[in-house]
């Protein structure tokens, strides 16, 4: 299967809440990630023929969205809330589902599970490829190592004293902190090597890459 989205826009009056998102979704597990109101839930519920899109084409394998009645047969919508079985795990719960639903065997190798969560390690966890949402813009579409390459080069470890973390706070971009008797332990992204508590250079992750893409958002 495969979901082609091209210039979506949704707006509730003059609140713009997708802004000319393009995508293409294929087979497999696809992290939706972004920070809460970065529209995707409204993402979701469009996809789920839920929701009206104010602009823009989706289709299902050349199936267009407007055609409810071919498309919700090929798509399920699990919200947030909601009660599965505790044993079983997300395949299991895939099979059992696909099964109730008297889905073929073969069509199940062909289906596309989205996961939308704002936290990095949710998607990181069981899927290959992510798209990246903040107010409405799409700011990434890739896999999960090339989210993580974005922050190649701009990740270091500093130890600082305690009393500098303000500080250091207001010079970088903080990503974590951890004390250590008299020192802290920082992570900072830096477009430049610090110079100031003995850097050493990190390998990025992809909760990295995906703060280095906020880093420069919340720069312009």
């Amino acid at each position: 299967m495969q979901i082609e989205i091209t210039a979506l826009k949704k707006s509730y009056g003059e609140n713009a809440v997708l802004k000319d998102i393009s995508l293409t979704i294929e087979n497999g597990m696809y992290g939706l990630l972004g920070r809460n109101g970065a529209g995707k839930t409204t993402f979701m519920r469009i996809l789920s023929t839920l929701l009206k899109p104010s602009a823009g084409k989706i289709t299902f394998d050349h199936i267009p969205l407007e055609e409810t009645k071919q498309i919700r047969p090929l798509i399920g919508y699990l919200p947030q809330e909601f009660s599965l079985y505790p044993d079983m795990s997300v395949s299991e719960t895939m099979r059992y589902l696909a099964a109730i639903s008297k889905i073929p065997v073969e069509i199940q190798r062909e289906r596309i599970v989205i996961v939308s969560s704002h936290i990095v390690a949710d998607i990181e966890s069981v899927c290959t490829n992510v798209a990246v949402l903040d107010s409405g813009w799409l700011l990434y579409a890739g896999t999960i190592g090339q989210l993580a390459e974005k922050a190649r080069g701009k990740v270091y470890e500093l130890t600082i004293p305690k009393d500098k973390l303000e500080t250091a706070k207001q010079d970088y971009y903080v990503l974590s902190s951890q004390g250590h008797l008299s020192d802290t332990k920082i992570r900072v992204l830096a477009d430049s090597v610090p110079a100031v508590g003995c850097p050493a250079p990190c390998v990025p992750t992809a909760q990295d890459g995906y703060m280095e893409l906020l880093r420069l958002l919340e720069a312009v």
